[in-house]
Formats: structure tokens, C-alpha cells, sequence
């Protein structure tokens, strides 16, 4: 993300444009990684649970969602940034949702929570705080 807003600026781009059309394109290619995750048996859950192809599932669901909210934007009707909003908080709540179910975690936890599910914690607050900020119109760009 970092590397993408100095791009963007140095190239004199709207990074929250880009954003909420990569917010799209992302979760398309890491479903296509949990495929291959799946085909591989790597990444597997507990007692045999597909749980790459449950999350390349959210993840497909989560493109969609991100598509039409990028409709929505480019029809005027959301603000740009939404739809990088929807992708960060919804892929937050599916990785803390099956990181209980996957096998490869670690056992370490901190709060009840395992370092994944913190890090998707994380990226779930910080697409709060996105879309709160671009509900107020300071992420808005050209």
C-alpha cells in the first residue's frame, strides 16, 4: 500500500482511484493463490477442511462486493476510497473468521487471538478508519 501512494504521487495519480480498482483485482488473485494453496496441500485446515477453498470463496465474494461498490463510484453514487474500505474491513473479518479452522497457524496467542487474526484485526480497523475518513469527504481526491 505504501509503495502503491508513493507511486502514485510521484506520478501525480489519485492513489484512492487506483485503490478501489485494485480493491477488485486483489482478492481475484490471492482466490486464485488459495486455489493453488489447495491444489498444492499447503494451507490446509483442521481435520481436513477445504480451508483455502472456504477463503478463495470469501475472497471471490469479497471481489464482487468491491466491484459493485467501484459501480456505484464510478456512477457517482460512493465516494472513491469505498470500495478499498469494503475490501480491507471485509478481508479482515474472513481472515479472523477461519483462522480458528486453519491447521498452519501458530499456537502462540495474545488476547485469545492468534498473530494472524491480530494482523486481520488490523487491516480491519484500518478499513474503518478509511471509510470513515472517506465518509467524510478528507480522502476524497480527483
Amino acid at each position: 500500500m505504501a509503495a502503491g501512494a508513493v507511486y502514485a504521487w510521484r506520478r501525480g495519480l489519485s492513489f484512492v482511484r487506483g485503490a478501489d480498482y485494485f480493491a477488485v483485482a486483489l482478492p481475484l488473485g490471492h482466490a486464485c493463490g488459495r486455489i493453488g494453496c489447495f491444489l498444492a496441500g499447503c494451507c490446509h485446515g483442521r481435520n481436513g477442511l477445504p480451508v483455502q477453498l472456504y477463503e478463495a470463496a470469501g475472497l471471490l465474494a469479497i471481489a464482487l462486493v468491491c466491484r459493485v461498490a467501484l459501480s456505484d463510484i464510478e456512477r457517482g453514487r460512493a465516494r472513491r476510497g469505498v470500495g478499498f474500505a469494503a475490501y480491507l474491513v471485509l478481508y479482515g473479518v474472513l481472515r479472523i473468521a477461519l483462522d480458528p479452522f486453519r491447521a498452519d497457524g501458530r499456537a502462540e496467542r495474545y488476547l485469545g487471538f492468534s498473530h494472524q487474526q491480530l494482523l486481520a484485526l488490523s487491516v480491519l480497523v484500518a478499513g474503518l478508519m478509511w471509510w470513515w475518513l472517506t465518509r467524510r469527504g478528507i480522502k476524497q481526491a480527483a
